[in-house]
């Protein structure tokens, strides 16, 4: 048996030691064939994988961001569902209104109902409200505007200070007439 693996590895050392006499265009020959056999045995498939692998990855991460923006909106619509009244009654919405603005300091001068408007899937009550008031009042007013349990957005806003005369000797006062454009969601 050792003269069987030693004769064998003569004839690979005679092989290897004839190769320099072989042609140049069959060494070219055996070179393309081992870089075609090695890119069709090992680089296709490993390639084909790694693709398979990045389109799949791919998909992932889009299923994962579309989760993260469905957890998001869940938020969002749990957060803005506390603020929409439980009713969708526009008396009663411009009643609430009414019943807060009597407890600020300003002075109501009229309230124009304007017709509903449509915000996405919900219905606006639209109400102008005319008050006046120093600039403090007024200021206190819009911050109760602003901190309202609902949902509510101060559309338009126009203020017209007007002199006021106060008593004879005394200084003119200056009084705030606020005209007053809001909007606010019904459930």
């Amino acid at each position: 048996m050792a003269d069987a693996s030693d004769s064998q590895v003569s004839k690979v050392v005679n092989l290897v030691k004839e190769l320099p006499q072989f042609s140049i265009r069959f060494k070219l020959a055996i070179t393309a064939t081992m870089v075609a056999a090695w890119y069709g045995a090992f680089f296709l498939p490993t390639t084909n994988r790694i693709d398979t692998a990045k389109s799949v990855l791919a998909e992932e991460r889009k299923r994962t961001a579309l989760g993260r923006d469905i957890e998001s909106m869940r938020a969002e619509i749990k957060r803005a569902g506390e603020r929409l009244p439980s009713t969708t009654d526009r008396h009663a919405w411009v009643e609430w209104i009414l019943e807060g603005v009597r407890k600020q300091p300003v002075k109501v001068l009229k309230l124009d109902p304007k017709p509903n408007v449509e915000v996405g899937p919900y219905q606006a009550a639209v109400a102008v409200l005319h008050v006046s008031g120093s600039y403090t009042e007024v200021d206190e007013f819009l911050q109760w505007l602003e901190g309202l349990p609902r949902l509510v957005r101060v559309t338009q806003i126009t203020v017209n200070p007007k002199d006021v005369q106060g008593a004879p000797g005394t200084k003119n006062k200056t009084v705030i007439e606020a005209q007053v454009t809001i909007m606010g969601i019904l459930g």
